[in-house]
């Protein structure tokens, strides 16, 4: 589903492909070696997740090939990752590492890895079981293993980070891509060293027929989501006008784009600040005294418990309880409006 969305975790995975693609051909001048370091750090600095698996890939494919061509991407990427870095924190006077790193360092949940590894077994048992295969399949003497190996178990340890609050499915694109790399080489050496039509066949339709339970699951997880999103668009465009009408300072977390789009700056990013007001880092006070003052003119928040209670602290439900009135209900959305004290 992640592809229906306008998100930077496919032009990250674009950059880390585009810079594996570079490095394995069979030369690489150094033009070549510079375009793809560029690319991995574009990667990186496009979602940070995607700083290991693909690197690791290209700097283990060239230490088979050429070793001073894989100190010398690892240098590149990781020369040009730091001064990227410090020239950003610089320039944003520590904003930088406050936003990309700090305020990612979130509660982590076992059990979120546990419920998301499921999901991706029953999608794409096949892939999964071909991937692992392939770490027995490709021994080392294997021209594609120090390529296939690392990207996926690099990927793999991305993933995992699945577990922290408030991800999503977007943190399994690059192992997806790594399945796909793992399962592609393994039909070809099957194919080319193990000379086994048959199995090469097996295989490769089994891959295919792989396709039904993915999309099942697909359909399942977020068809009716989506259809029930598209049932909710004239109240949105409901709540649109409230907003569009509504001239005072407007708080918001599901549906934060309303205001985006009207051109208002966002007072609030309620995930975000949460989690760092609740690891300590952030004042909330300054905020509780402009709800409890009534300086909103109107709240919106998703009417989710789930939802409330990973985007806004106790303290601060509290205050829009005593300053608010509960008004209405538009669109799945908790409507409030000042009271009168």
């Amino acid at each position: 589903i992640w592809s229906s969305l306008v998100r930077i975790d496919l032009v990250a995975l674009a950059f880390s492909l585009a810079g594996l693609s570079l490095v394995i051909r069979q030369s690489v001048s150094r033009p070549r070696l510079m375009a793809a370091a560029l690319l991995l750090v574009a990667a990186i600095f496009t979602r940070q997740s995607y700083a290991l698996a693909a690197p690791l890939a290209a700097f283990s494919w060239l230490a088979t090939k050429n070793r001073r061509q894989a100190i010398g991407i690892a240098t590149c990427v990781a020369g040009l990752s730091l001064a990227l870095y410090l020239v950003l924190n610089a320039l944003t006077d520590g904003g930088f590492y406050l936003h990309a790193v700090t305020s990612n360092i979130n509660q982590f949940s076992t059990e979120r890895v546990v419920y998301h590894g499921k999901r991706l077994w029953q999608a794409a048992t096949i892939p999964v079981l071909v991937a692992g295969a392939s770490l027995f399949l490709l021994p080392r003497w294997n021209p594609a293993w120090p390529l296939v190996v690392p990207y996926l178990v690099g990927a793999t340890i991305s993933a995992a980070t699945i577990g922290k609050i408030g991800s999503n499915i977007n943190y399994l694109l690059e192992l997806c891509a790594a399945l796909s790399v793992a399962a592609g080489v393994t039909v070809a050496t099957i194919q080319s060293q193990y000379k086994s039509k048959t199995l090469t066949a097996i295989l490769t339709c089994s891959l295919a027929l792989s396709l039904a339970p993915l999309m099942q699951v697909t359909v399942h997880d977020f068809g009716g989501y989506l259809e029930a999103r598209r049932a909710l668009t004239s109240e949105i465009n409901r709540l649109t006008e409230i907003v569009v009408a509504e001239p005072g300072l407007i708080l918001a977390d599901e549906y934060m784009s309303l205001l985006t789009r009207q051109g208002r700056s966002l007072e609030f990013q309620p995930f975000e600040i949460t989690q760092l007001a609740r690891a300590g880092i952030w004042d909330q006070g300054p905020l509780l005294k402009r709800i409890t003052d009534r300086q909103f003119s109107l709240i919106l928040l998703l009417d989710s418990p789930s939802s409330i209670d990973d985007r806004w602290t106790q303290e601060m439900v509290k205050a829009i309880q005593q300053s608010y009135d509960l008004v209405d209900t538009i669109a799945g959305n908790r409507v409030y409006r000042p009271n009168s004290g």
